[in-house]
């Protein structure tokens, strides 16, 4: 079984996305290149997030992997299992980027420490870290032996499916 963490990188923001709320994207892509926002997802094709404005959620969820980059954690049944019932149990908490805080990095984070899908010695260094910006949590998790996957390998339930042909 696996855990896929999926990643945001925003390659430019147009004024309407700047007034729908993407100016909390730029500037955590700007402070910590590339990401600005990251969501974990289970093998049902379920994805735990929090977005700006809003509380957390899971969903149903495509991504397109032409702005999200995966990283799949390998674990047993069991951790697969009870980080969903730990993302079940965050459901409708509020996003805020003030103590206490949630938003998605550290939502994620915290998910996958109570789960232990990583190690608990990770606890140490990162469980009370006011902010951890999800540049540096896929840095965190490559060094972990998360396994980043490529177009081919990406799990099918979460790939956008493109249905238009090109001919020539």
């Amino acid at each position: 079984m696996h855990l896929s963490v999926w990643f945001f990188s925003q390659k430019r923001v147009t004024w309407t996305q700047l007034r729908n709320g993407a100016f909390v994207n730029s500037i955590v892509s700007y402070a910590s290149p590339p990401y600005c926002h990251v969501e974990l997802a289970f093998e049902d094709g379920t994805a735990v997030t929090v977005l700006k404005g809003n509380s957390v959620s899971i969903r149903r969820r495509e991504f397109n992997p032409l702005h999200y980059t995966c990283l799949k954690l390998n674990v047993t049944q069991e951790v697969a299992v009870h980080a969903k019932a730990e993302a079940l149990e965050r459901i409708d908490e509020k996003f805020s980027l003030l103590p206490p805080c949630v938003y998605c990095s550290k939502l994620v984070w915290e998910i996958l420490l109570k789960s232990k899908a990583v190690p608990p010695s990770e606890m140490a260094t990162w469980n009370n870290s006011w902010f951890i910006s999800p540049s540096e949590l896929f840095v965190r998790l490559l060094a972990l032996n998360a396994k980043e996957m490529d177009c081919f390998d990406l799990p099918h339930p979460f790939v956008m499916e493109f249905k238009r042909e090109y001919t020539t």
